[in-house]
């Protein structure tokens, strides 16, 4: 935690919290300062839990019914990276699939419960006078491969939830790591087996460059990175990645237990007895986090509620084992009492489509970015020892850096960008971008397909791409590109409307190439104008932070427009 004086561009931070400080959360039977991606809401919409209060109350309660009433969220943020038409009135659908609250809620609600809670220690500890919320300086962690649009979201989310606009940054998460291992350093695995073998502290050095491979619960972000001389930090390849974190390997364990029990069987346990599903996810989320190396003929065991058993013998009206047989599993799969005793082998195997992109990313980017010989991994799945395993064998000839308490490594990190901004010198762009503008026909060299629109005696085609800035191109943090003119047709214009396009390839021709979307829609407001009136918009665009500003300058009255934009409508 740390303040920032409103009337200042300089941050303080107290002497007392020199140390960064995260909450310990009780949960499972010990603490813990993790804290599970669940949001429990009334039957009226209303917030109640959090994290695993929220989860011992959908394990615990016995009254199914009564659960069906109200609204449970588990791994919410993947929707901000699955939704390309993201708004402010998108719905999320719970766990049952069938019931559904405006995201912007969701996200608020749970940015506010956070704040809430650090603002309650904070009293708790010094007293009411200690500080207000507004004195904080608060700092929102994303992926790097979100989008505007979704970043944008985050800054809406966290507004309505009481944070002042001017006292909120946003953070990249695999930057925010890498911040962090760059001030701490990170332990060098041996060959040897993790926890058995040598692992030594060793600091990131200046003028070296290293691949940050953050591998979260939903995406897998991955950027190149390298130290300038007195801590700076450049980006040296765009941020690559996808869905492929720990929810993937979720889904395969469910997808065995689909063949097992049949998908009637799923939803019918997941409907009537969520608690006895979300018991299920819990159990096996444990268990990934922990299974190491052993033969893939010995057994892992998992905590298992007999009612699967119980409601495919009603249902199918025969016994399981007598499904287990032809499925070829023989004595490979077991359920007794309330365990699941599967081989190892078929344990690893829910790793495999994780493990296999994470593999193809690290390895393009080595390829087309660049020399490195080190990788850091850091997240919540770098926890796992089979995962980090199988890596570190394939990528033997690199050397490979985990820190301690990797699922930390954002937290701490953000709140060290925080301190520091201007750390991160440079960026480079992830799309080439550019506004949607129409431009004078040229008979014999345009297509003479295209869309035209007549203005006086001239015709103009339409949805031409006007490119700003390209992708791969570095960019300087805080710096405008060089700006472009834009020119109203009609001298009773009072509103210009700028449509931005985002484009996978270096050279668009026009905003509907299939390679084109639609990033957002911005307004200016210019003056009307006598004939022959200059009416020259300026338009320059900063893209290397973390959210997308605009400056706009209206040549004829010299009035300036700068500000963050928003690309939710």
């Amino acid at each position: 935690m740390f303040t920032k004086d409103s009337n200042s561009s300089s941050y303080s931070e107290p002497p007392i919290y020199s140390p960064i400080h995260s909450p310990r959360w009780p949960g499972n039977g010990t603490m813990s300062n993790r804290v599970p991606t669940a949001v429990l809401f009334g039957p009226d919409g209303s917030f109640l839990k959090f994290g695993y209060e929220a989860n011992t109350y959908m394990q615990d309660n016995p009254n199914d019914e009564d659960l069906e009433k109200f609204y449970f969220f588990q791994d919410f943020k993947m929707l901000l990276y699955q939704r390309k038409d993201l708004s402010l009135n998108t719905q999320i659908p719970d766990i049952t699939g069938r019931k559904t609250l405006p995201a912007i809620i969701v996200f608020s609600s749970v940015i506010e419960f956070f704040s809430n809670h650090l603002m309650s220690n904070l009293t708790h500890h010094f007293g009411s006078s200690f500080i207000e919320k507004k004195e904080i300086f608060w700092v929102l962690t994303v992926p790097a491969i979100w989008s505007l649009r979704a970043k944008c979201f985050m800054r809406e989310a966290a507004e309505k939830a009481g944070i002042p606009a001017n006292q909120l940054s946003i953070a990249l998460e695999p930057e925010a790591a890498s911040v962090l291992c760059r001030e701490k350093g990170a332990y060098v695995l041996s060959n040897d087996r993790i926890g058995a073998g040598q692992k030594t502290l060793q600091p990131l050095e200046d003028n070296s460059t290293y691949l940050v491979v953050d591998m979260g619960g939903g995406t897998v972000d991955i950027t190149l990175h390298h130290l300038l001389e007195g801590g700076g930090l450049r980006e040296l390849y765009k941020a690559s990645g996808g869905d492929f974190g720990g929810n993937q390997v979720n889904k395969k364990y469910l997808v065995f237990l689909e063949k097992l029990f049949g998908k009637d069987i799923l939803e019918a346990v997941k409907q009537k007895h969520p608690s006895c599903w979300f018991e299920m996810l819990t159990n096996f989320e444990r268990k990934k986090r922990t299974i190491g190396e052993h033969n893939d003929h010995d057994r892992v065991v998992i905590g298992f509620p007999f009612l699967f058993v119980e409601e495919y013998t009603k249902s199918k009206d025969h016994d399981f084992q007598e499904r287990i047989n032809p499925l070829c599993y023989g004595e490979d799969v077991e359920i007794k009492n309330d365990k699941l005793y599967i081989k190892e082998k078929i344990f690893k195997s829910f790793f495999e489509g994780s493990l296999g992109k994470i593999k193809n990313c690290i390895e393009t980017i080595l390829e087309h970015g660049g020399n490195t010989d080190t990788i850091l991994f850091v997240g919540g799945l770098a926890e796992s020892p089979y995962l980090i395993k199988m890596l570190r064998e394939h990528f033997s000839y690199s050397k490979v850096l985990v820190p301690e308490d990797p699922s930390l490594a954002v937290l701490k990190g953000a709140v060290k960008f925080g301190l520091n901004p201007t750390i991160i010198r440079s960026r480079i762009c992830q799309y080439t971008y550019g506004f949607a503008k129409q431009k004078p026909f040229i008979d014999g060299k345009d297509d003479e397909t295209r869309r035209k629109t007549c203005f006086g005696n001239r015709y103009y085609i339409d949805d031409v791409f006007d490119k700003h800035v390209e992708i791969g191109e570095m960019l300087e943090v805080g710096k405008f590109q060089q700006p472009k003119d834009y020119h109203p047709l009609d001298n009773d214009q009072v509103v210009i409307i700028l449509e931005l396009y985002a484009s996978t390839e270096k050279y668009p021709k026009y905003v509907n190439d299939p390679s084109c979307h639609l990033v957002g829609v911005m307004k200016l407001d210019v003056k009307p104008r006598n004939p022959g009136e200059d009416g020259t918009i300026s338009v320059c665009l900063n893209f290397s932070g973390t959210e997308l500003e605009i400056e706009a300058w209206e040549k004829r009255t010299r009035n300036i427009t700068r500000k963050k934009v928003n690309f939710l409508g």
